[in-house]
């Protein structure tokens, strides 16, 4: 990822590679915005990444997505942790999911933010 954020990531934690989660994907205007749930139909592509759990990547990622009590309701996202099979394993993971409505938004239906940004759909 070529912002901050990514940066810290890639110095600080480590990419395992790609899981899809059931849901939705939305254009949020230059970022990513996830909606998910089992009832829905297709698909979404995420990146796992791993970090020391002494680490305060988790409050740094927080504090970039703008979650906690430390921010005025309603928040964008919520992280939320997700039970997910990886490569075969089923393990749990945070996710920041979109917490607002999604009338207005565009839907990504391929469910890959990096395909869309390259003019896929």
């Amino acid at each position: 990822l070529n912002t901050p954020m990514g940066q810290t990531m890639s110095q600080h934690a480590k990419h395992f590679g790609q899981v899809k989660l059931p849901g939705k994907l939305y254009e949020l205007g230059g970022y990513p915005g996830i909606v998910v749930a089992q009832s829905l139909s297709g698909q979404v592509v995420c990146d796992l990444y791993g970090f020391d759990s002494q680490s305060d990547l988790l409050q740094q990622l927080d504090r970039y997505e703008e979650v906690g009590s430390d921010f005025p309701e309603p928040q964008e996202y919520v992280r939320k942790r997700l039970k997910l099979n990886f490569q075969g394993r089923h393990l749990s993971a945070w996710v920041y999911l979109y917490n607002r409505p999604t009338d207005n938004r565009i839907r990504i239906a391929s469910g890959d933010y990096l395909a869309f940004q390259r003019g896929g759909l």
